[in-house]
Protein backbone atom coordinates (compact mmCIF):
# COMPACT_ATOMS: atom_id res chain seq x y z
CA UNK A 1 0.00 0.00 0.00
CA UNK A 2 1.55 2.96 -1.45
CA UNK A 3 0.84 6.98 -0.51
CA UNK A 4 0.43 8.48 -3.90
CA UNK A 5 -0.60 11.86 -2.18
CA UNK A 6 0.25 14.70 -3.59
CA UNK A 7 3.43 15.26 -1.31
CA UNK A 8 4.81 12.56 -3.18
CA UNK A 9 5.36 13.66 -6.60
CA UNK A 10 8.31 13.96 -8.45
CA UNK A 11 11.58 11.91 -7.32
CA UNK A 12 9.68 10.43 -4.06
CA UNK A 13 7.08 9.04 -6.28
CA UNK A 14 9.49 7.98 -8.86
CA UNK A 15 11.53 5.92 -6.79
CA UNK A 16 8.87 4.41 -4.24
CA UNK A 17 7.15 3.54 -7.71
CA UNK A 18 10.88 1.85 -8.67
CA UNK A 19 11.45 0.31 -5.36
CA UNK A 20 8.01 -1.26 -4.90
CA UNK A 21 8.49 -2.81 -8.23
CA UNK A 22 11.92 -3.94 -7.20
CA UNK A 23 10.03 -5.95 -4.27
CA UNK A 24 7.41 -7.47 -6.75
CA UNK A 25 10.01 -8.41 -8.85
CA UNK A 26 12.18 -10.41 -6.02
CA UNK A 27 8.88 -12.25 -4.63
CA UNK A 28 9.54 -16.09 -5.28
CA UNK A 29 7.15 -18.18 -7.60
CA UNK A 30 5.46 -20.62 -6.33
CA UNK A 31 5.37 -19.34 -2.93
CA UNK A 32 4.03 -16.12 -2.91
CA UNK A 33 1.07 -14.11 -3.90
CA UNK A 34 0.86 -10.52 -4.30
CA UNK A 35 -1.68 -7.24 -4.25
CA UNK A 36 -1.19 -3.77 -5.16
CA UNK A 37 -2.75 -0.39 -3.21
CA UNK A 38 -2.60 3.05 -3.20
CA UNK A 39 -4.02 5.54 -1.20
CA UNK A 40 -4.66 9.86 -0.81
CA UNK A 41 -7.36 10.58 1.52
CA UNK A 42 -8.56 7.45 0.68
CA UNK A 43 -7.36 4.06 -0.44
CA UNK A 44 -8.12 1.43 -3.06
CA UNK A 45 -6.40 -1.72 -4.93
CA UNK A 46 -5.61 -1.41 -8.08
CA UNK A 47 -4.01 -4.72 -8.02
CA UNK A 48 -6.08 -7.86 -6.97
CA UNK A 49 -3.91 -10.63 -4.88
CA UNK A 50 -2.71 -13.11 -6.92
CA UNK A 51 -1.00 -16.23 -6.29
CA UNK A 52 2.30 -15.90 -8.46
CA UNK A 53 2.59 -19.29 -10.12
CA UNK A 54 5.88 -21.48 -10.84
CA UNK A 55 7.19 -20.63 -13.75
CA UNK A 56 5.44 -17.12 -13.73
CA UNK A 57 2.98 -16.78 -15.96
CA UNK A 58 3.27 -12.31 -16.15
CA UNK A 59 1.87 -11.35 -12.19
CA UNK A 60 4.40 -9.66 -11.12
CA UNK A 61 4.95 -7.76 -14.36
CA UNK A 62 1.48 -7.37 -14.47
CA UNK A 63 1.58 -6.22 -10.36
CA UNK A 64 4.05 -4.14 -11.43
CA UNK A 65 2.38 -2.17 -14.23
CA UNK A 66 -0.06 -1.23 -11.79
CA UNK A 67 2.56 0.11 -9.38
CA UNK A 68 4.32 2.43 -12.55
CA UNK A 69 0.64 3.95 -13.07
CA UNK A 70 1.02 5.73 -10.09
CA UNK A 71 0.12 9.25 -10.02
CA UNK A 72 1.39 11.71 -6.86
CA UNK A 73 -2.52 13.92 -5.96
CA UNK A 74 -4.54 14.51 -2.94
CA UNK A 75 -4.09 13.99 0.83
CA UNK A 76 -3.06 11.41 3.18
CA UNK A 77 -5.07 9.11 5.11
CA UNK A 78 -2.62 6.64 6.65
CA UNK A 79 -5.81 4.97 9.15
CA UNK A 80 -8.06 4.04 5.96
CA UNK A 81 -5.27 2.52 3.61
CA UNK A 82 -3.85 0.21 7.08
CA UNK A 83 -7.33 -1.17 7.03
CA UNK A 84 -7.84 -1.27 3.36
CA UNK A 85 -4.86 -3.95 3.02
CA UNK A 86 -6.08 -5.68 5.52
CA UNK A 87 -9.90 -6.62 4.16
CA UNK A 88 -8.17 -7.21 0.56
CA UNK A 89 -5.48 -9.91 2.34
CA UNK A 90 -8.37 -11.18 4.59
CA UNK A 91 -10.62 -11.48 1.35
CA UNK A 92 -8.22 -13.72 0.22
CA UNK A 93 -8.84 -17.31 0.44
CA UNK A 94 -10.74 -16.79 3.04
CA UNK A 95 -8.08 -15.38 5.10
CA UNK A 96 -6.10 -18.67 5.66
CA UNK A 97 -2.80 -18.10 4.39
CA UNK A 98 0.04 -16.35 6.49
CA UNK A 99 -0.40 -12.61 5.59
CA UNK A 100 1.83 -9.41 5.28
CA UNK A 101 0.67 -5.63 4.59
CA UNK A 102 3.53 -3.05 3.85
CA UNK A 103 2.39 0.58 3.92
CA UNK A 104 4.79 3.81 2.69
CA UNK A 105 4.28 6.58 3.51
CA UNK A 106 5.90 9.92 3.80
CA UNK A 107 3.48 12.02 5.73
CA UNK A 108 0.77 12.07 8.67
CA UNK A 109 -2.49 11.77 9.50
CA UNK A 110 -5.05 11.05 11.89
CA UNK A 111 -5.39 7.42 13.42
CA UNK A 112 -6.93 5.64 15.70
CA UNK A 113 -3.51 3.41 16.85
CA UNK A 114 -5.62 0.62 18.96
CA UNK A 115 -8.45 -0.13 16.40
CA UNK A 116 -5.85 -0.68 13.64
CA UNK A 117 -3.28 -3.06 15.74
CA UNK A 118 -6.50 -4.75 17.38
CA UNK A 119 -7.76 -5.85 13.96
CA UNK A 120 -4.16 -6.78 12.67
CA UNK A 121 -3.65 -8.45 15.61
CA UNK A 122 -6.95 -10.26 15.51
CA UNK A 123 -6.19 -11.53 11.94
CA UNK A 124 -2.77 -12.31 12.70
CA UNK A 125 -1.35 -10.14 10.53
CA UNK A 126 1.79 -7.95 10.98
CA UNK A 127 1.63 -4.48 9.20
CA UNK A 128 5.30 -3.41 8.20
CA UNK A 129 5.59 0.68 7.64
CA UNK A 130 7.82 2.27 6.09
CA UNK A 131 8.56 6.30 6.72
CA UNK A 132 9.84 7.70 3.82
CA UNK A 133 11.37 10.97 3.78
CA UNK A 134 12.07 13.69 6.87
CA UNK A 135 8.02 14.62 7.34
CA UNK A 136 6.97 11.61 8.43
CA UNK A 137 5.55 10.75 12.07
CA UNK A 138 8.16 7.96 13.22
CA UNK A 139 6.28 7.36 16.77
CA UNK A 140 2.82 6.54 14.76
CA UNK A 141 4.26 4.26 12.14
CA UNK A 142 6.25 2.65 14.86
CA UNK A 143 3.45 2.43 16.74
CA UNK A 144 1.50 0.60 14.12
CA UNK A 145 4.86 -1.89 13.27
CA UNK A 146 5.13 -3.16 16.89
CA UNK A 147 1.37 -3.46 17.79
CA UNK A 148 1.12 -5.50 15.19
CA UNK A 149 4.25 -7.74 15.16
CA UNK A 150 5.69 -6.02 12.37
CA UNK A 151 8.21 -3.55 11.81
CA UNK A 152 9.41 0.22 11.34
CA UNK A 153 11.77 1.04 8.55
CA UNK A 154 12.99 4.35 7.93
CA UNK A 155 14.22 5.64 4.49
CA UNK A 156 15.61 9.01 3.00
CA UNK A 157 13.92 9.71 -0.19
CA UNK A 158 16.92 7.93 -2.19
CA UNK A 159 16.09 5.14 -4.67
CA UNK A 160 18.92 3.28 -2.88
CA UNK A 161 17.55 3.61 0.20
CA UNK A 162 14.26 3.02 -0.07
CA UNK A 163 14.74 -0.03 -2.28
CA UNK A 164 17.34 -1.18 0.74
CA UNK A 165 14.30 -0.82 3.23
CA UNK A 166 12.19 -2.78 0.82
CA UNK A 167 14.57 -5.83 0.40
CA UNK A 168 15.49 -5.88 4.03
CA UNK A 169 11.77 -5.84 5.22
CA UNK A 170 10.89 -8.48 2.49
CA UNK A 171 13.99 -10.59 4.30
CA UNK A 172 12.83 -10.47 8.12
CA UNK A 173 8.96 -11.82 6.72
CA UNK A 174 10.10 -14.41 4.47
CA UNK A 175 12.66 -17.27 3.61
CA UNK A 176 14.79 -14.45 1.34
CA UNK A 177 17.84 -13.12 2.51
CA UNK A 178 19.93 -10.26 2.27
CA UNK A 179 23.79 -11.04 0.92
CA UNK A 180 25.06 -7.13 1.04
CA UNK A 181 23.85 -3.80 0.98
CA UNK A 182 26.52 -0.63 0.26
CA UNK A 183 27.33 2.24 -1.67
CA UNK A 184 30.73 3.34 -2.43
CA UNK A 185 32.28 5.58 -5.38
CA UNK A 186 33.81 4.24 -8.22
CA UNK A 187 36.69 6.04 -9.48
CA UNK A 188 36.28 8.20 -12.30
CA UNK A 189 37.19 6.60 -15.86
CA UNK A 190 38.35 3.66 -14.09
CA UNK A 191 37.16 -0.54 -13.51
CA UNK A 192 36.94 -1.89 -10.35
CA UNK A 193 35.59 -5.05 -9.21
CA UNK A 194 33.28 -6.00 -6.34
CA UNK A 195 33.15 -9.26 -4.20
CA UNK A 196 29.92 -10.52 -4.12
CA UNK A 197 29.76 -14.14 -2.30
CA UNK A 198 27.56 -16.32 -2.94
CA UNK A 199 27.22 -19.42 -0.86
CA UNK A 200 26.17 -22.87 -0.86
CA UNK A 201 22.56 -22.45 0.66
CA UNK A 202 21.48 -20.19 -2.20
CA UNK A 203 19.43 -21.26 -4.92
CA UNK A 204 18.77 -17.90 -6.58
CA UNK A 205 20.09 -13.94 -6.09
CA UNK A 206 18.92 -10.84 -7.41
CA UNK A 207 21.65 -7.82 -7.96
CA UNK A 208 20.34 -4.64 -8.35
CA UNK A 209 22.77 -1.74 -9.10
CA UNK A 210 22.09 2.06 -8.37
CA UNK A 211 23.58 5.14 -9.48
CA UNK A 212 22.75 8.58 -10.13
CA UNK A 213 21.67 9.53 -13.99
CA UNK A 214 22.67 8.85 -16.63
CA UNK A 215 22.43 5.03 -17.89
CA UNK A 216 25.55 5.43 -20.21
CA UNK A 217 27.61 6.65 -17.03
CA UNK A 218 28.15 3.03 -15.89
CA UNK A 219 28.77 -0.02 -17.64
CA UNK A 220 27.97 -3.61 -15.62
CA UNK A 221 29.24 -7.22 -16.22
CA UNK A 222 29.28 -10.14 -13.38
CA UNK A 223 31.80 -12.44 -13.04
CA UNK A 224 31.74 -16.21 -11.96
CA UNK A 225 33.87 -17.44 -9.16
CA UNK A 226 36.59 -17.79 -11.70
CA UNK A 227 36.63 -14.63 -12.98
CA UNK A 228 34.62 -15.33 -16.40
CA UNK A 229 31.71 -13.51 -17.56
CA UNK A 230 28.37 -15.11 -16.51
CA UNK A 231 26.69 -13.56 -19.89
CA UNK A 232 23.77 -12.26 -17.77
CA UNK A 233 22.35 -9.00 -18.41
CA UNK A 234 21.35 -5.97 -16.41
CA UNK A 235 18.16 -4.84 -17.15
CA UNK A 236 18.46 -0.92 -16.49
CA UNK A 237 15.15 1.91 -15.34
CA UNK A 238 16.35 5.00 -15.69
CA UNK A 239 13.90 8.06 -13.74
CA UNK A 240 15.05 10.18 -11.08
CA UNK A 241 18.01 7.50 -10.84
CA UNK A 242 19.27 4.51 -12.65
CA UNK A 243 18.24 0.61 -11.08
CA UNK A 244 20.22 -2.50 -12.66
CA UNK A 245 18.57 -5.86 -11.99
CA UNK A 246 19.89 -9.22 -12.93
CA UNK A 247 19.59 -12.53 -11.73
CA UNK A 248 21.64 -15.45 -10.70
CA UNK A 249 20.80 -19.45 -10.56
CA UNK A 250 23.27 -20.12 -8.22
CA UNK A 251 22.29 -23.49 -8.33
CA UNK A 252 23.45 -23.80 -11.81
CA UNK A 253 26.58 -21.67 -12.03
CA UNK A 254 27.54 -22.71 -8.16
CA UNK A 255 28.01 -20.99 -5.18
CA UNK A 256 31.65 -18.87 -5.33
CA UNK A 257 33.08 -15.41 -4.81
CA UNK A 258 31.51 -13.47 -7.89
CA UNK A 259 33.08 -10.25 -9.18
CA UNK A 260 30.76 -7.45 -10.04
CA UNK A 261 32.65 -5.24 -12.64
CA UNK A 262 31.74 -1.52 -12.59
CA UNK A 263 33.36 0.77 -15.28
CA UNK A 264 32.71 4.26 -14.43
CA UNK A 265 32.46 6.05 -17.89
CA UNK A 266 32.74 9.44 -16.60
CA UNK A 267 35.51 12.20 -15.75
CA UNK A 268 33.90 12.10 -12.18
CA UNK A 269 33.68 10.15 -9.20
CA UNK A 270 30.31 8.33 -8.71
CA UNK A 271 28.12 6.69 -6.18
CA UNK A 272 27.43 3.04 -6.85
CA UNK A 273 25.01 1.47 -4.57
CA UNK A 274 24.77 -2.82 -4.32
CA UNK A 275 21.93 -4.59 -3.45
CA UNK A 276 22.28 -8.31 -3.34
CA UNK A 277 19.58 -10.53 -2.00
CA UNK A 278 18.38 -14.27 -2.28
CA UNK A 279 16.45 -17.26 -2.17
CA UNK A 280 17.61 -20.12 0.23
CA UNK A 281 17.68 -23.81 -1.19
CA UNK A 282 17.83 -25.79 1.44
CA UNK A 283 15.70 -25.45 5.06
CA UNK A 284 19.33 -24.99 6.83
CA UNK A 285 20.28 -21.43 5.74
CA UNK A 286 22.72 -18.60 7.09
CA UNK A 287 20.20 -15.76 8.74
CA UNK A 288 20.95 -12.79 10.64
CA UNK A 289 18.55 -10.97 13.08
CA UNK A 290 19.06 -7.56 14.29
CA UNK A 291 17.63 -5.49 17.04
CA UNK A 292 17.97 -1.82 17.60
CA UNK A 293 16.01 -0.75 20.13
CA UNK A 294 14.78 3.31 20.65
CA UNK A 295 16.36 5.49 23.24
CA UNK A 296 15.26 8.35 25.74
CA UNK A 297 18.54 10.26 26.87
CA UNK A 298 21.25 9.39 28.49
CA UNK A 299 20.05 5.54 28.38
CA UNK A 300 22.03 3.33 26.26
CA UNK A 301 21.76 2.72 22.56
CA UNK A 302 22.83 -0.24 21.62
CA UNK A 303 22.59 -2.65 18.34
CA UNK A 304 22.82 -6.60 18.57
CA UNK A 305 22.77 -9.07 16.17
CA UNK A 306 22.78 -13.00 16.02
CA UNK A 307 23.82 -14.69 13.19
CA UNK A 308 22.85 -18.15 12.55
CA UNK A 309 22.85 -21.53 10.57
CA UNK A 310 20.32 -23.71 12.47
CA UNK A 311 22.39 -23.02 15.75
CA UNK A 312 24.35 -19.28 16.61
CA UNK A 313 27.39 -18.39 15.31
CA UNK A 314 30.18 -16.86 16.80
CA UNK A 315 34.15 -15.82 15.29
CA UNK A 316 32.50 -13.65 12.39
CA UNK A 317 33.33 -10.07 11.22
CA UNK A 318 30.06 -7.92 11.75
CA UNK A 319 29.60 -4.47 11.35
CA UNK A 320 26.99 -1.72 11.69
CA UNK A 321 27.09 0.98 9.32
CA UNK A 322 24.79 3.13 11.53
CA UNK A 323 23.43 6.71 9.60
CA UNK A 324 22.58 9.29 11.67
CA UNK A 325 19.46 11.86 11.34
CA UNK A 326 22.50 14.44 9.58
CA UNK A 327 22.43 11.42 7.30
CA UNK A 328 26.44 11.11 8.62
CA UNK A 329 28.10 7.69 8.51
CA UNK A 330 30.19 6.00 11.48
CA UNK A 331 31.19 2.19 11.28
CA UNK A 332 30.91 0.54 14.36
CA UNK A 333 32.00 -2.83 15.01
CA UNK A 334 29.87 -5.82 16.51
CA UNK A 335 31.33 -7.99 19.15
CA UNK A 336 31.02 -10.87 21.29
CA UNK A 337 33.37 -10.92 23.49
CA UNK A 338 30.82 -10.27 26.81
CA UNK A 339 32.32 -6.84 27.55
CA UNK A 340 30.22 -3.36 27.74
CA UNK A 341 26.66 -4.23 25.86
CA UNK A 342 27.71 -7.97 25.11
CA UNK A 343 25.94 -9.81 28.17
CA UNK A 344 27.79 -13.10 26.79
CA UNK A 345 30.99 -14.26 24.94
CA UNK A 346 30.89 -16.20 21.73
CA UNK A 347 27.09 -17.10 22.34
CA UNK A 348 26.76 -15.96 18.52
CA UNK A 349 25.33 -12.38 19.48
CA UNK A 350 27.35 -9.76 18.54
CA UNK A 351 26.75 -6.39 20.40
CA UNK A 352 27.98 -2.89 20.68
CA UNK A 353 27.03 0.77 22.20
CA UNK A 354 26.40 3.79 19.87
CA UNK A 355 27.49 6.85 20.47
CA UNK A 356 24.34 9.51 20.01
CA UNK A 357 24.57 12.80 20.10
CA UNK A 358 21.83 14.25 18.24
CA UNK A 359 17.32 13.28 18.19
CA UNK A 360 15.88 11.74 15.33
CA UNK A 361 16.16 8.25 13.30
CA UNK A 362 19.49 6.47 13.29
CA UNK A 363 19.44 3.29 10.88
CA UNK A 364 21.36 0.18 11.10
CA UNK A 365 23.07 -1.97 8.32
CA UNK A 366 24.21 -4.94 9.92
CA UNK A 367 26.59 -7.09 7.77
CA UNK A 368 27.89 -10.09 9.22
CA UNK A 369 30.80 -11.79 6.93
CA UNK A 370 33.08 -14.71 7.15
CA UNK A 371 35.86 -14.30 4.65
CA UNK A 372 38.80 -15.24 7.49
CA UNK A 373 36.39 -18.95 7.95
CA UNK A 374 36.26 -18.80 11.29
CA UNK A 375 32.86 -19.20 11.86
CA UNK A 376 31.82 -21.83 14.72
CA UNK A 377 28.03 -23.28 15.99
CA UNK A 378 28.34 -22.21 19.52
CA UNK A 379 25.83 -23.21 22.17
CA UNK A 380 26.72 -20.71 25.43
CA UNK A 381 24.43 -19.76 27.49
CA UNK A 382 22.05 -22.16 25.85
CA UNK A 383 20.83 -24.95 28.39
CA UNK A 384 22.05 -28.59 28.34
CA UNK A 385 19.62 -31.24 27.22
CA UNK A 386 19.92 -33.90 30.30
CA UNK A 387 20.24 -37.69 28.79
CA UNK A 388 18.30 -40.22 30.24
CA UNK A 389 21.12 -41.49 32.19
CA UNK A 390 21.26 -37.79 34.18
CA UNK A 391 24.24 -36.59 31.96
CA UNK A 392 24.54 -33.12 30.80
CA UNK A 393 24.90 -33.45 26.67
CA UNK A 394 26.33 -31.05 25.45
CA UNK A 395 26.59 -30.53 21.38
CA UNK A 396 29.87 -30.77 19.49
CA UNK A 397 30.64 -26.89 17.49
CA UNK A 398 30.68 -27.64 14.15
CA UNK A 399 33.39 -25.26 12.16
CA UNK A 400 32.16 -23.44 9.02
CA UNK A 401 34.64 -22.24 6.60
CA UNK A 402 32.69 -21.14 3.77
CA UNK A 403 32.21 -17.94 2.63
CA UNK A 404 29.49 -15.98 2.98
CA UNK A 405 27.49 -12.98 3.75
CA UNK A 406 24.68 -11.81 5.76
CA UNK A 407 22.97 -8.44 6.12
CA UNK A 408 20.36 -7.24 8.61
CA UNK A 409 18.74 -3.62 8.72
CA UNK A 410 17.04 -1.82 11.56
CA UNK A 411 15.82 1.73 13.00
CA UNK A 412 15.86 2.98 16.35
CA UNK A 413 15.11 6.23 17.49
CA UNK A 414 16.43 8.75 19.81
CA UNK A 415 14.65 11.43 21.79
CA UNK A 416 15.13 13.95 24.56
CA UNK A 417 18.94 14.77 24.00
CA UNK A 418 20.58 17.23 25.96
CA UNK A 419 23.91 18.88 26.29
CA UNK A 420 24.60 16.83 29.67
CA UNK A 421 22.74 14.81 32.11
CA UNK A 422 24.19 16.08 35.13
CA UNK A 423 25.82 18.71 36.84
CA UNK A 424 29.10 19.06 36.97
CA UNK A 425 30.53 20.49 39.84
CA UNK A 426 30.11 19.21 43.64
CA UNK A 427 30.73 21.84 45.37
CA UNK A 428 27.21 23.18 44.21
CA UNK A 429 25.43 20.26 46.11
CA UNK A 430 21.52 21.58 45.58
CA UNK A 431 22.50 20.89 41.47
CA UNK A 432 23.54 17.82 41.72
CA UNK A 433 21.11 14.99 40.65
CA UNK A 434 18.87 13.39 43.75
CA UNK A 435 18.50 10.10 44.25
CA UNK A 436 17.57 7.54 47.25
CA UNK A 437 19.58 4.95 49.45
CA UNK A 438 17.18 2.47 47.81
CA UNK A 439 19.25 0.39 45.11
CA UNK A 440 17.54 1.43 41.92
CA UNK A 441 19.74 2.40 39.34
CA UNK A 442 20.36 6.16 37.66
CA UNK A 443 21.58 6.09 34.51
CA UNK A 444 24.59 8.42 33.59
CA UNK A 445 26.55 9.03 30.58
CA UNK A 446 29.95 10.73 30.27
CA UNK A 447 29.13 13.24 27.49
CA UNK A 448 32.01 14.78 26.43
CA UNK A 449 36.38 14.86 28.07
CA UNK A 450 36.48 15.61 31.21
CA UNK A 451 32.68 15.19 32.03
CA UNK A 452 31.92 14.89 35.97
CA UNK A 453 28.54 13.61 37.06
CA UNK A 454 27.31 14.87 39.93
CA UNK A 455 24.77 13.31 42.22
CA UNK A 456 23.68 13.50 46.14
CA UNK A 457 21.56 11.09 48.76
CA UNK A 458 20.69 11.36 52.09
CA UNK A 459 21.22 8.46 53.73
CA UNK A 460 17.55 6.94 55.27
CA UNK A 461 19.92 5.82 58.11
CA UNK A 462 23.74 5.85 59.43
CA UNK A 463 24.06 2.99 61.74
CA UNK A 464 24.96 0.35 58.85
CA UNK A 465 27.49 0.64 55.94
CA UNK A 466 26.17 1.18 52.89
CA UNK A 467 27.46 -0.17 49.41
CA UNK A 468 27.84 2.22 46.52
CA UNK A 469 28.01 0.40 43.29
CA UNK A 470 28.80 1.79 39.19
CA UNK A 471 27.57 -1.03 37.15
CA UNK A 472 25.85 -1.61 33.32
CA UNK A 473 29.01 -0.36 32.31
CA UNK A 474 29.40 0.85 28.51
CA UNK A 475 31.03 2.43 25.63
CA UNK A 476 34.19 1.09 27.35
CA UNK A 477 33.22 2.96 30.56
CA UNK A 478 36.41 2.94 33.48
CA UNK A 479 34.64 4.67 36.43
CA UNK A 480 35.90 6.80 38.96
CA UNK A 481 33.58 7.27 41.98
CA UNK A 482 34.31 9.53 44.91
CA UNK A 483 31.95 10.10 48.06
CA UNK A 484 32.48 13.56 49.72
CA UNK A 485 30.48 15.14 52.70
CA UNK A 486 27.06 17.17 52.30
CA UNK A 487 29.11 20.30 51.05
CA UNK A 488 30.89 18.31 48.52
CA UNK A 489 34.31 19.75 49.22
CA UNK A 490 35.53 17.09 51.45
CA UNK A 491 36.08 13.79 49.25
CA UNK A 492 35.67 10.90 52.40
CA UNK A 493 36.34 8.10 49.39
CA UNK A 494 37.48 7.08 45.68
CA UNK A 495 37.36 3.98 44.02
CA UNK A 496 37.78 2.87 40.46
CA UNK A 497 37.98 -0.74 38.84
CA UNK A 498 41.33 -1.61 40.08
CA UNK A 499 40.04 -0.95 43.83
CA UNK A 500 36.55 -2.49 43.14
CA UNK A 501 35.53 -5.17 45.78
CA UNK A 502 33.99 -6.81 42.69
CA UNK A 503 35.27 -5.43 39.47
CA UNK A 504 33.48 -8.54 37.64
CA UNK A 505 30.38 -6.25 38.18
CA UNK A 506 31.75 -2.70 37.86
CA UNK A 507 32.65 -0.53 40.53
CA UNK A 508 31.89 -1.82 44.25
CA UNK A 509 32.72 -0.01 47.30
CA UNK A 510 31.36 0.24 50.95
CA UNK A 511 30.49 3.25 52.20
CA UNK A 512 31.07 3.01 56.19
CA UNK A 513 28.57 3.49 58.21
CA UNK A 514 30.78 5.55 60.53
CA UNK A 515 31.47 7.77 57.56
CA UNK A 516 27.54 8.32 57.05
CA UNK A 517 26.22 11.61 57.25
CA UNK A 518 22.69 12.29 58.14
CA UNK A 519 22.87 15.69 56.41
CA UNK A 520 24.26 13.89 52.86
CA UNK A 521 26.39 13.03 50.79
CA UNK A 522 27.53 14.23 47.66
CA UNK A 523 28.68 11.73 44.90
CA UNK A 524 30.47 11.74 41.27
CA UNK A 525 31.12 9.78 38.65
CA UNK A 526 33.74 10.41 35.51
CA UNK A 527 35.76 8.76 33.65
CA UNK A 528 38.88 7.16 34.50
CA UNK A 529 40.61 8.46 30.77
CA UNK A 530 39.93 12.22 31.06
CA UNK A 531 40.41 12.01 27.40
CA UNK A 532 37.35 9.92 26.96
CA UNK A 533 34.69 11.41 24.91
CA UNK A 534 31.94 9.11 26.01
CA UNK A 535 31.07 6.09 28.31
CA UNK A 536 27.74 4.71 29.89
CA UNK A 537 26.89 3.41 33.47
CA UNK A 538 23.98 3.05 35.94
CA UNK A 539 24.83 4.27 39.81
CA UNK A 540 22.87 2.88 42.90
CA UNK A 541 23.33 2.80 46.48
CA UNK A 542 22.02 0.59 49.31
CA UNK A 543 22.20 -2.41 51.58
CA UNK A 544 24.50 -5.14 50.34
CA UNK A 545 23.02 -7.22 47.68
CA UNK A 546 24.43 -10.64 46.65
CA UNK A 547 25.97 -9.97 43.31
CA UNK A 548 28.43 -7.18 45.57
CA UNK A 549 30.55 -9.95 46.42
CA UNK A 550 32.70 -11.47 43.66
CA UNK A 551 31.35 -15.51 42.77
CA UNK A 552 33.06 -17.96 44.13
CA UNK A 553 35.28 -20.77 42.14
CA UNK A 554 33.80 -23.92 42.22
CA UNK A 555 35.49 -26.59 43.58
CA UNK A 556 36.15 -29.03 41.88
CA UNK A 557 34.07 -32.33 42.26
CA UNK A 558 33.94 -35.94 40.03
CA UNK A 559 30.28 -36.39 39.75
CA UNK A 560 30.39 -38.64 36.74
CA UNK A 561 28.99 -36.26 34.55
CA UNK A 562 25.96 -36.56 36.64
CA UNK A 563 23.60 -33.31 37.01
CA UNK A 564 21.81 -32.78 40.14
CA UNK A 565 18.14 -32.48 40.51
CA UNK A 566 18.21 -28.73 40.88
CA UNK A 567 20.33 -28.14 38.18
CA UNK A 568 18.34 -29.65 35.25
CA UNK A 569 18.02 -27.57 32.08
CA UNK A 570 16.25 -28.49 29.16
CA UNK A 571 16.28 -26.51 25.84
CA UNK A 572 15.37 -26.48 22.56
CA UNK A 573 17.56 -25.29 19.58
CA UNK A 574 15.38 -22.73 17.62
CA UNK A 575 16.39 -22.06 14.46
CA UNK A 576 15.10 -19.08 12.17
CA UNK A 577 12.66 -20.39 9.98
CA UNK A 578 11.59 -18.52 6.97
CA UNK A 579 7.81 -18.24 6.43
CA UNK A 580 6.87 -19.74 3.30
CA UNK A 581 3.08 -19.09 1.26
CA UNK A 582 2.69 -15.47 2.31
CA UNK A 583 0.54 -13.18 0.75
CA UNK A 584 2.30 -9.69 0.36
CA UNK A 585 0.26 -6.47 -0.05
CA UNK A 586 1.97 -3.72 -1.29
Amino acid sequence: MIDTSGSMSGTPMNNAKTAGSLLVGQLTPGENAVGVGRFTSSASQVFAITDIPDPDTGVRAAAQSAISAFVASGGTNIEGAALTALAQVQGFQGGTRPSVVYLLTDGQSSVNVANVVNQYTAAKVPLITFGFGSSVDTALLQSLANGTGGQYFFSPTSLAAIQQAFIAANAAFSSSVVVSSGTAPAAPSTTEVRTIPLDSTMATAAINVTYGLAEADVSLRLLDSTGADTGLTFTCNATSEVSCDTEVDVSTLGAGDYGLEITNNTAGAKDVSVLVSGSPSTFENYDIAVQFDNANYPASFGIQATVSAGAALTGLDVVARVTKPDNSTVDIPLLDDGRNGDLNADDGTYSADVAYDMDGTYTAVVTASNAAGNAQTTFNSVAIAVGEDGNGITPTPTNVTENFTRTGVANAVVAGMAADDHSDDPTVPGACTAFTDDNVDVVGRIDAAGDVDCFFFTPTATSDDLIARITSLRMDMEPVIRVYDPTGTTELLMADLATSENDKSGVIVTIPAGSLDAAGHVVTIEHSDAAATAGGYALSVGAKLVSDEPAQEAEEEDTGGAVGPLGLLFAALLAAVGLRQRRRFV
